[in-house]
């Protein structure tokens, strides 16, 4: 399991001025730049039954947010 991001010039702006805690942000936003967070790539698996829902919760970094995913 991992993260994707896609280096936009968004992306690249943030990363050159030290903006790193606003990447996460844009990462879950980026859906339709083929950007996939790990909270959204965990909830698919738990739709499809590959993996255990109470199990994934503890490995998100962001439980709520993968919550919303479900």
């Amino acid at each position: 399991m991992c993260e994707f991001m896609m280096v936009a010039l968004a992306i690249r702006k943030l990363m050159r001025g030290g903006k790193h805690e606003q990447l996460n942000k844009l990462r879950q936003g980026g859906r339709s730049e083929d950007m996939h967070s790990l909270e959204r790539e965990l909830a698919n698996l738990c739709k499809e039954g590959i993996i255990d829902l109470d199990e994934e919760k503890l490995r998100a970094h962001d439980p709520q947010l993968f919550e919303s995913y479900l």
